[in-house]
């Protein structure tokens, strides 16, 4: 019996001990359901609620005695008192849909003192909140015990209290993400605990250290830190993580970093260094896991000792680095070095791509990257999720790999290169496929069928190729998921899709611009219901808009229907439409613009034939929006519509070539952001509106012809900002005034030409120091030419390697001006064709008397002259004072002369070139008279064709009697018609002379030299333009 107790004692014993620990953990549950907290500290919690606005009751809980049961609130077990407030949003910020809730879940208002009775609170977190600008709260230093403290995206703002240095417990402090600004208080450093510090995002001012026992430090994005520590200083402590992104490190790389062994977190982009990666990085760079040093200009070539480091997240983009990618660290999965400067061959036995099987992301954009992809490099990519090769100079086709070994492959970004070749015909293996990138090629073929298998594809870019065949809806059928769909500017490529299917998917963007989509609008369009990007210019659509394309339209922000021919009139249904951008140029729109969308910014409805703008009574016009109107090239008819003085924020105006009326309303003056005002060619008439001289903005005003009368308004002399003024061709009359040279400080482009201006011309003018083109022909100026015309010094800057004048430009719009746009007929040819760059003045048919200034021959010797005077008394013709022989010494540029009345011109021309040592020059003269008969004029072509064959033999030519029979050199048949039209140049009983020299390296520089010069020898820029008998030209601009 005694041999059989013990195992029954032992289970009782067992039991007792069981049933012990049972009593003893109900007391424990019973004790810590009843704790209730300090009263207090209750009624400090309840004070803090009380100066919070709580939108979304996430304190609805905050009532009762126990305040350890409210929500975010803990309590010590045994003590009772608060040792831990956790209040913030409850929103996940990883969740882009959350965003939107944030100020709805967020806490506002102050931070009531209250909580100072908190004595033993270790941790506080109010981050993803509101407090409306307020400042941390100076009571947070008397919470000594605090550890944790994070206020984070709470908008707090002012100065960081200097005594939070006083928290001598705290180890964690995040403040990044408000707007805190000031000097960092040094107290900061007495922060002795700290191990993470997060200040980022905020607009601080200087620097810190001193930090013994600190770990992470991150002070990202305060744009006004500077980083100003000395090389030779080792810091006492050894980061884990460092992020210093947008904030002043550089220039130099900073060298405290040299000790850094256990960074594994280092992001210093956007940091202003301007420095090369030095040697001692290698030791830091072998722990690091992240480096992100994106957005410097840090130089010299990419890392070659790479292949021991552990790195996973490389980030090198935006740099200068140099040479090329030959090996890259073995653990990597993510690497940017787009826009660098790497160069040269990816080389299949070199390159270590094709072994880096974690490799995931790789972004190689923005290069100079050339020649084939081996196809060995994507062979073991099997994990890759991104490539992009865009914006390189790669060539040859596209290897199959890329398409069957990436099976992972969600984003492929190959365009604006030089893959040509066709894509190819079956592939397999890349189901996960969502972004397709590659337009801006040189691929040929026609569209392969595969593409419609990718279910997962969302954006699609084959525009800018050579793409050609049918797309029809097989090629979409599956495409469930397309947003996005580029296919412009492959002209080949015929839309072929049937009127009664419905796409399997929203599109949000199309492009489908140079491709043959017409003759019908493409009805497939009609339930695209979610489009806000649509662009089919130039598609050969030939038919009305439909009534069901309203429903389309109203969600479509940017809409290109231009170069087509659709008719119809213009949308009457379009004032609740979303649309910014609207571009239906060159089409057959007719009728009248009534209305515009109130979100419109940019509207062209150039090139059609609208007839009506917005009469006042009937327009609905009520917009605050738009920037740009382009109207021009249509049969608009009637007065300046007034309300156009409503658009508060117009910038652009082009109403030139219409068919108003009337005179201009002086609200116009209103328009204070006003650029640009081109009314040109149309029948304004009266006064210009003083008002206009009040517009601060304006850069270019054009008038051209019209039929305003009256003076100058002296308003105009407020315009500092102006570069363009042409008022050419209106009955302008007055003085020229003298504030033109004195106000218009800004102005590079002047013509006054064909007004009734008298006097003489004022001195003030040469004041205009960035003047290029002045034109005051056919007026009624008189006196002498003023010598400080030699002072122009935009006229007598060597711009040659410039291809044209640019007055002013708009970068957001695209908008500017040329000198050459305002250079018509046959000039225009002649100018486009052969010279770099020009500058001229034009003082043609008025009154003026006198030499040319020795001042302004002077300046001839610069490129890019191009000057017009009038002569009218033969005898004095400046020829004969010098400045001939000034233009010929001006390196051998072409010269050519138009004189009239002047006998044996050649003869004078020639001995002064050859005496001047122009060796070998092909000299030609051509004489034509308004009287010759009909057979002498085909005498004058046949000298010209044989000119021509003498020129291309390569020798020279030499002109006969000036008086005999005329002859011509450099040329071709073309160029010689003008010879047909002699007819129309002069006046009856007057001889007109043009000579042309040419050096002979010239023609072989310039293949068409000989077509433009005849066609600029045959007086038709000086006479046919200006009408003028006794005038003569100067030009020396083509080399």
């Amino acid at each position: 019996m005694g041999t059989h107790s013990s195992p029954s004692v032992l289970v009782i014993i067992l039991f007792v001990f069981v049933f012990m620990q049972t009593l003893v953990f109900v007391s424990a549950s019973a004790a810590s359901s009843n704790i209730s907290c300090l009263e207090s500290e209750r009624k400090a919690l309840l004070a803090f609620k009380q100066s919070l606005v709580d939108e979304s009751n996430l304190l609805s809980s905050w009532t009762g005695e126990d305040c350890c049961a409210w929500h975010g609130v803990q309590c010590n077990r045994r003590s009772r008192y608060v040792f831990k407030i956790d209040l913030h949003n409850p929103i996940d910020f990883n969740n882009d849909d959350d965003w939107y809730s944030y100020d709805v879940f967020s806490l506002r208002g102050q931070i009531s003192n209250s909580l100072q009775n908190l004595k033993n609170l270790t941790y506080l977190d109010l981050s993803m909140n509101n407090f409306l600008g307020a400042q941390v709260p100076e009571f947070f230093a008397s919470l000594k015990n605090l550890r944790y403290l994070n206020l984070s995206y709470s908008k707090l703002g002012g100065l960081i209290p200097r005594d939070l240095g006083k928290l001598s417990s705290l180890q964690y402090l995040d403040l990044h993400y408000n707007d805190f600004n000031g000097s960092l208080p040094t107290e900061i450093r007495n922060l002795a605990q700290i191990r993470h510090l997060d200040l980022s995002f905020n607009k601080f001012q200087d620097h810190f250290k001193n930090l013994r026992s600190l770990k992470d430090l991150h002070l990202s994005s305060n744009a006004d830190l500077v980083v100003n520590i000395s090389f030779t200083w080792i810091p006492p402590f050894q980061l884990n993580s460092l992020k210093l992104s947008s904030c002043k490190v550089g220039p130099r790389f900073p060298q405290w970093l040299r000790n850094q062994r256990d960074l594994e977190y280092l992001v210093i982009s956007n940091g202003s260094i301007k420095d090369n990666i030095p040697y001692w990085f290698e030791n830091v760079y072998l722990s690091v896991k992240l480096l992100d040093l994106s957005h410097n200009q840090i130089t010299g070539n990419w890392f070659e000792n790479v292949l021991e480091s552990h790195v996973v997240n490389l980030d090198l983009s935006y740099n200068q680095l140099t040479g090329n990618v030959l090996s890259v660290p073995s653990e990597l999965q993510q690497l940017d070095l787009s826009n660098n400067l790497l160069s040269g061959l990816m080389v299949a036995n070199d390159i270590e791509f094709g072994n880096l099987a974690q490799l995931r992301h790789l972004d190689l954009s923005f290069n100079k990257l050339e020649g084939s992809i081996p196809a060995q490099t994507f062979s073991n990519l099997t994990q890759m999720e991104t490539l992009d090769l865009s914006v390189n100079n790669f060539s040859g086709s596209i290897p199959l790999e890329i398409f069957s070994n990436l099976t992972q492959i969600v984003k492929l970004q190959l365009s604006n290169n030089k893959f040509t070749g066709n894509l190819p015909a079956t592939v397999k293996g890349i189901t996960f496929l969502k972004e397709l990138y590659i337009g801006n090629n040189q691929l040929s073929g026609i569209l392969p069928v595969w593409l419609g298998e990718l279910s997962e594809l969302q954006s699609l870019d084959l525009s800018f190729n050579f793409i050609a065949g049918t797309i029809s809806q097989d090629h979409m059928r599956n495409l469930t998921r397309l947003k996005h769909l580029q296919l412009s500017s492959n002209l080949d490529i015929v839309v072929n899709i049937s009127f009664s299917w419905t796409p399997p998917f929203q599109l949000t963007s199309l492009s489908l611009s140079s491709c043959k989509v017409g003759p019908l609008f493409p009805q497939w369009l009609r339930n695209q219901i979610e489009i806000e990007d649509l662009l089919i210019s130039n598609g050969s659509i030939e038919d009305t808009i439909p009534d069901w394309f309203e429903e389309v339209y109203s969600t479509v922000k940017f809409l290109d229907l231009s170069h087509n021919q659709i008719k119809g009139k213009w949308f009457e249904k379009t004032l609740e439409s979303r649309v910014v951008n609207l571009d239906l140029s060159h089409n057959q729109l007719s009728g009248s613009v009534m209305s515009i969308p109130y979100e419109l910014e940019q509207l062209d409805l150039s090139n059609n034939l609208l007839s009506g703008l917005m009469v006042a009574n009937d327009s609905k016009l009520g917009n605050w929006s738009l920037i740009s109107l382009i109207l021009k090239n249509n049969q608009l008819i009637g007065k300046f519509p007034d309300t156009l003085c409503n658009m508060k924020t117009i910038e652009y105006i082009y109403l030139q070539n219409n068919l108003f009326s009337s005179g201009l309303p002086t609200c116009l003056g209103s328009l204070e952001y006003l650029q640009v005002l081109d009314l040109t060619n149309n029948a304004f008439s009266g006064h210009i509106p003083r008002s206009l001289g009040y517009l601060p903005h304006l850069q270019s005003l054009h008038l051209h012809n019209n039929k305003f009368r009256g003076k100058l308004p002296a308003t105009f002399q407020h315009l500092t900002r102006l570069v363009t003024l042409d008022l050419a061709e209106n009955e302008i009359s007055g003085i020229l005034p003298s504030w033109i040279g004195e106000g218009l400080s800004s102005l590079k482009f002047m013509t006054l030409q064909s007004n009734n201006f008298h006097g003489e011309i004022p001195l003030e003018l040469c004041y205009l120091s960035k003047l290029q083109m002045l034109n005051l022909a056919q007026n009624n100026i008189s006196g002498s030419i003023p010598s400080c015309f030699g002072n122009l010094t935009a006229m007598t800057v060597d711009h040659s390697g410039e291809r044209f004048v640019a007055f002013y430009s708009n970068a957001s719009f695209g908008y500017g001006e040329r000198l050459l746009d305002y250079m018509k007929g046959p000039e225009l040819e002649f100018l486009t064709s052969s010279l770099t760059f020009l500058v001229s003045i034009d003082l043609s048919n008025n009154n003026i008397s006198g030499e040319i200034p020795k001042e302004v021959g002077l300046s001839l010797h610069l490129p890019g002259w191009f000057i017009v005077f009038d002569v009218s008394v033969p005898d004095a013709n400046p020829f004969c004072k010098g400045i001939c022989i000034k233009l010929l010494e001006a390196r051998y540029r072409p010269i050519t002369f138009q004189i009239g009345r002047v006998s044996h011109p050649y003869r004078f021309m020639e001995q002064q070139a050859r005496k001047r040592g122009w060796p070998r020059l092909l000299v030609t003269a051509d004489v034509v008279e308004r009287r010759k008969s009909s057979k002498r004029l085909q005498n004058a072509k046949r000298g010209c064709i044989q000119g021509e064959e003498a020129s291309q033999s390569g020798c020279s030519v030499d002109s006969p009697n000036i008086n005999e029979s005329p002859a011509a050199g450099p040329s071709n048949a073309s160029s010689c018609q003008h010879l047909n039209d002699a007819s129309v140049m002069g006046h009856a009983n007057a001889k007109e002379t043009s000579i042309v020299l040419i050096h002979r390296a010239l023609v072989h520089r310039h293949a068409n030299l000989g077509k433009a010069v005849m066609g600029l020898s045959s007086g038709d820029l000086s006479f046919s333009r200006y009408g003028a008998t006794n005038a003569w030209i100067a030009n020396s601009s083509l080399r």
